[in-house]
């Protein structure tokens, strides 16, 4: 007797950037069925003429693949890894809900808490968390600055096991084979935002990420920040995770010889990084264009404020980072008095 095979999973990368660069190129090469969807014509033009390139101390290959932008994309897709600005996850969950089969998931390779995004659009058993630590830029068509090996989870939102989440991890492995399925996503999600806001905390200043948290002076700013989020996080049953050597348990306790062992670890692994400053940094002062931090602050926030949590360090750094998005202040240096201000 003879059984057929499951086919496999067709797999659409929606954001080809930093993230879904770096991912969908690695699928392509693993042999998978990948498509690509961007804005940027230069950048798809690139993909299908093989020309989308990893470089960087980890790996350097090139791959092509199918490349569209949204009103030319057709078909339908079993996994879609959404790798979009925060900012633009509803626009995108728009165009491509309408493409994912019907039983197809969204696994959200993005900064923020965008995976409550995806579930309230297109429901909890369709959304898959990731938590992506994975340093890349994107420097041009085709061209992807991979910095660092970094870390992959992925889980359901509801901690279950399901043959789609099996299904999403089978394909991400082609990629990381060491990814973790786990059952406690948001708290990983939550810490890992937590660390967002030390990233966009040290952007103002215009220092790499580094020499921010080698500088102890702004350093009551961002541990301040991580008590705050982190606050927040516990209205929701969410614990705090420690990895690549963050930890937030450490701010939260306040604990000076457990931030400064955080701090060293950090720097420990960020040797030989080519990424040396956040994405933040890179929206702001090389495609002066807006961040996504009010789209991921601006929930929190009002979230925090409906449970009793109010966040005045991660209000006035977002007010920071709108004021240099409008032109009011510049990056750097003089923008520390300016953190320090706010605690």
């Amino acid at each position: 007797m003879t059984h057929d095979l499951a086919p496999e999973p067709s797999v659409l990368v929606w954001g080809a950037g930093a993230i879904g660069g770096v991912i969908g190129a690695h699928l392509v090469r693993a042999g998978r069925n990948v498509t690509f969807v961007d804005l940027d014509e230069a950048h798809l033009a690139a993909i299908r003429s093989g020309h989308l390139r990893i470089t960087g101390p980890v790996e350097n290959f090139a791959v092509g693949g199918q490349a569209f932008t949204p009103t030319e994309l057709h078909g339908l897709f079993d996994i879609v890894l959404l790798a979009v600005k925060s900012q633009h996850t509803p626009a995108a969950l728009a165009q491509l809900a309408p493409h994912l089969s019907p039983d197809g998931v969204v696994v959200s390779c993005q900064n923020g808490l965008n995976e409550l995004v995806i579930e309230q659009t297109l429901g909890r058993a369709r959304t898959v968390g990731c938590y992506v630590g994975l340093p890349a830029d994107r420097m041009g068509p085709g061209a992807i600055l991979y910095g660092r090996r970094g870390e992959l989870a992925i889980g359901a939102l509801d901690g279950l096991d399901t043959p789609m989440l099996e299904g999403a991890a089978r394909v991400l492995r082609d990629f990381y084979p060491d990814l973790e399925v786990t059952p406690h996503i948001m708290d990983h999600l939550w810490s890992k935002m937590a660390f967002v806001c030390v990233l966009a905390a040290g952007t103002v200043t215009g220092d790499t990420t580094a020499d921010f948290l080698r500088d102890m002076s702004v350093r009551p700013v961002w541990t301040g920040l991580v008590r705050e989020i982190m606050a927040i996080a516990d209205t929701q049953g969410v614990s705090p995770v420690a990895s690549e050597g963050f930890d937030p348990d450490a701010c939260i306790r306040n604990d000076a010889t457990r931030i400064q062992q955080m701090v060293d670890v950090y720097i420990e692994k960020s040797r030989g990084s080519t990424k040396e400053r956040s994405g933040i940094w890179r929206d702001l002062a090389v495609h002066k264009r807006k961040t996504e931090i009010p789209a991921q602050f601006g929930p929190i926030i009002e979230m925090g404020s409906r449970n009793g949590v109010e966040a005045p360090i991660m209000s006035g750094l977002l007010r920071l980072i709108e004021e240099i998005e409008s032109g009011e202040r510049s990056l750097g240096p003089e923008q520390a008095g300016a953190l320090r201000a706010l605690v």
